[in-house]
């Protein structure tokens, strides 16, 4: 049973390694291998952050660990958010460069 488990823990670790090295490196790739690199990322990490929660409960009640978990995933949701809201500004203002040089040319 634990070696199987440790075999499971591996390859949640080892999911989450190419995405991690693509986005530290800086490193570009179409979107279609970013994407699939993501998703593997966060579902590697999704089962090692349910095993630990798992595990938690062993130590603390059962409605703290799922409090943890649920305040770990509106967290996430909320970053998101904050990321494309600042990324969206940045859009909106280089395509308001582009239309008004368009505009000044004619």
């Amino acid at each position: 049973m634990l070696k199987s488990f440790g075999f499971y823990v591996v390859l949640a670790i080892l999911a989450k390694l190419p995405g991690l090295a693509m986005r530290l490196s800086g490193t570009h790739v179409s979107h279609l291998i970013d994407v699939c690199t993501s998703d593997l990322a966060i579902l590697g990490a999704g089962f090692m952050l349910s095993w630990s929660l798992e595990t938690a409960e062993e130590h603390v009640s059962r409605g703290i660990a799922l409090a943890v978990i649920a305040l770990i995933t509106v967290l996430t949701e909320y970053v998101v958010d904050i990321y494309y809201v600042s990324g969206g500004k940045a859009a909106r203002l280089r395509l308001h460069s582009v239309c008004c040089c368009e505009h000044n040319r004619r």
